[in-house]
């Protein structure tokens, strides 16, 4: 069975089908690309003002706990900083402190507990070389630790100070409040709270230590050294913000937001997932893909009928051009079957194919004139081109060497001319594909007798100078050189007449002056 190749109407449905549907995928690719960005921006503005809303309530919380206990502290009499009975009546008649810490203490100037509780095992411990102890007895300010491993319970914690001062104004001791990072209290809850439905938050220090961590066994551990992580170190440098990246301990591709905290020299970050954050761009993806689909089912059926009405009369355009194609010879012209723009096409398309018959019966008829006239001019005419093939013979040529001019046609000079021939003639023919007009004069064995000829060679110069070939005039001068000679001859003979009538003037003028 012999293959169709598909018409015009299934080749513009074809191309209708497809340039809509890549429009189309192109039109959703832009519109998810733009959708994601801002939806991006969105997510991570809203994650970074939830943020914000938790980092300024640790700030309130942390102030309000630090106030509390200033408070308390203001009422301890400088006298119980060394008595541990009186010390435990006073911790234990202000439970509310009891209510913001996960214990209390009061530490004497020597830096040996003097209460706790809960944990009556921890008093008389000495706790003299901690900094937060140095620094309050040094400049009696409350002071909020640094997160630190407890002895003996080896659990990191976060102790505030307030120092406990005598009439005049003398550090005598302190009151503490431990906040323990692995209960849920209000800094250890943040490792079990949640953004959304898997993101994390964590809290760090700004010497890159976890503070508080979902992953309990990263509490109090370094985080990525300087360099290893974008996100990390962007969080060390700025004050607040957002960014998407990946975490470099966990490799977890993520949309991040942090905050630094104004009360500690803390940073309290969250993440959460890509995929998480951008469902509902997937969700978009996925119905643009199913309406694509759909699109392109239908999108056949709709173009089919569509160019089916609208291609009728360029059809029948094409099927005449095929007609006249199949038929060069046939003096008809197209089938005019509508007055729309196929209608003008098929209009300039018959004035045009008019103007070309008569363009190539003109033509026709002047190189038939050519023909004639280089047929029957005595003289060689001819065309070659740069590899020295004939392209163009005259009618002599077979005068002078037997063979029609149609043998010549594709042929090389050598080939028609014959090694001795071309063996003169080809210096010049080189000069003139060198692009030198060439004449000269030689003798020419031919097919018949040796003939003087008159030879002449002009490059034909195409594109950019190159010569594409070589016009080429021979004259055949035998009779014209034998006239010559003739004439050579007679001068020479009357020469001599006239010098002989000469000597006897001469002769004949001497002895009559004898």
């Amino acid at each position: 069975m012999r293959f169709k190749p598909p018409g015009i109407k299934a080749k513009t449905t074809l191309a209708v089908t497809v340039g809509g549907a890549l429009l189309f995928l192109l039109f959703a690719g832009v519109q998810s690309f733009f959708l994601r960005t801002e939806m991006k921006d969105q997510i991570g503005a809203q994650q970074l003002s939830l943020l914000e809303r938790i980092a300024d309530d640790l700030d309130n919380r942390l102030e309000a706990n630090q106030q509390a206990l200033l408070r308390v502290a203001s009422t301890v009499p400088p006298e119980v900083a060394g008595d541990a009975e009186r010390g435990f009546a006073f911790l234990e008649s202000r439970p509310s402190l009891s209510a913001l810490f996960d214990a209390v203490g009061i530490i004497g100037a020597d830096g040996r507990a003097v209460a706790v509780l809960p944990g009556h095992e921890l008093s008389g411990r000495d706790y003299s070389d901690r900094a937060y102890f140095r620094e309050t007895m040094k400049t009696g300010r409350s002071v909020i630790s640094q997160p630190f491993m407890a002895r003996p319970l080896n659990e990191p914690m976060v102790i505030i100070t307030a120092p406990i001062l005598d009439r005049e104004q003398r550090v005598t001791g302190m009151l503490i409040g431990t906040l323990q990072l692995l209960k849920p209290n209000f800094l250890g809850g943040l490792a079990d709270a949640r953004i959304g439905r898997s993101g994390r938050f964590s809290l760090l220090s700004l010497d890159r230590k976890f503070v508080v961590a979902h992953d309990r066994a990263r509490i109090m551990t370094d985080g990525p050294a300087p360099g290893q992580s974008q996100v990390f170190d962007q969080a060390m440098r700025e004050t607040r913000g957002w960014t998407e990246g990946v975490a470099a301990q966990t490799g977890l591709q993520g949309l991040w937001a942090f905050k630094r905290l104004a009360h500690v020299p803390w940073v309290l970050m969250a993440v959460m997932p890509v995929e998480e954050a951008f469902a509902p761009i997937a969700d978009a993806q996925r119905r643009t893909l199913i309406a694509a689909a759909l699109l392109m089912l239908l999108l056949p059926v709709i173009a089919w009928l569509g160019i089916a009405r609208l291609l009728a009369p360029l059809t029948a355009l094409r099927d005449g051009i095929q007609g006249l194609r199949r038929d060069p010879t046939s003096t008809a012209l197209l089938p005019i079957s509508s007055t729309d723009e196929i209608g003008d096409v098929a209009n300039q398309f018959n004035a045009l194919l008019a103007e070309s018959r008569a363009s190539g019966r003109a033509f026709a008829d002047s190189e038939q004139r050519l023909r004639t006239i280089t047929d029957n001019t005595p003289a060689l005419i001819a065309y070659v081109d740069a590899d020295e093939r004939y392209r163009f013979v005259n009618g002599a040529y077979e005068l002078w060497f037997g063979r029609s001019p149609d043998e010549h046609i594709g042929r090389t000079v050598c080939e028609m001319m014959g090694a001795l021939d071309y063996h003169v003639l080809s210096p010049f023919l080189k000069r003139a594909l060198a692009g030198e007009t060439v004449r000269y004069r030689s003798e020419m064995a031919g097919a018949g007798p040796t003939r003087s000829i008159d030879a002449r060679y002009l490059p034909d110069m195409g594109v950019a100078g190159r010569v594409a070939g070589v016009f080429v005039f021979v004259n055949d001068i035998t009779a014209l050189q034998a006239t010559e000679r003739v004439a050579t001859e007679s001068r020479a003979a009357i020469e001599r007449l006239i010098d002989s009538a000469r000597d006897a003037i001469v002769t004949v003028d001497s002895q009559q002056r004898v």
